[in-house]
């Protein structure tokens, strides 16, 4: 974390311990999580969405030519700075691999599963993807309001993940391009 300087990643600014605890100091966001916003707003118009997914595609492209993958991007790890940028942060089940063609097994990440792509969910081993992925899940959530997958029942919504189509609902306006972004 201390060697993640990208102005759209909270990185570690010091990290220190005692003997029981380990303290991570960061930049604060005074804007919060987007979780909140999201929750707050429900849906965000498609030019917002625009602006708001280059600043997290930037982000996770700094960390991607780092070897980083984050595998755990969600709107409760993105913070919104007070100029309106926003800025991943929650480098908790990151990863750093030792080459570009490292493929990861662990399972990390979302626990309600809504961000978490196949591969994860298979355990079948994954890279760089998964945090792409999670961007389209991403894109989808801020202009329909939920994630494409959404099911109450945990099982049902793997399911979905693994073996559903991606389909928008007909009484919200998405254009083409963030269509084919999404998919």
């Amino acid at each position: 974390m201390e060697k993640t300087k990208h102005p759209f990643v909270i990185g570690a600014e010091y990290v220190f311990a005692d003997p029981t605890r380990i303290y991570f100091v960061m930049k604060f966001a005074r804007g919060g999580d987007l979780f909140n916003h999201l929750k707050k707003h429900k849906r965000i118009d498609e030019k917002a969405a625009k602006f708001y997914i280059v600043n997290i595609c930037l982000a996770i492209g700094f960390c991607h030519e780092n070897n980083i993958i984050h595998r755990d991007i969600r709107p409760e790890n993105i913070l919104m700075r007070e100029d309106g940028y926003l800025c991943l942060s929650n480098f908790g089940v990151a990863r750093k691999l030792e080459s570009q063609d490292e493929i990861a097994k662990s399972f990390f990440g979302d626990p309600d599963l809504d961000y978490q792509s196949p591969e994860m969910i298979m355990e079948d081993g994954h890279n760089k993807s998964v945090d792409w992925w999670s961007v389209g899940i991403l894109a989808y959530h801020f202009m329909v309001g939920y994630p494409p997958f959404y099911d109450n029942d945990v099982i049902k919504k793997g399911d979905n993940i693994v073996n559903g189509d991606v389909t928008f609902p007909a009484d919200i306006q998405i254009s083409d391009q963030a269509r084919t972004f999404i998919l």
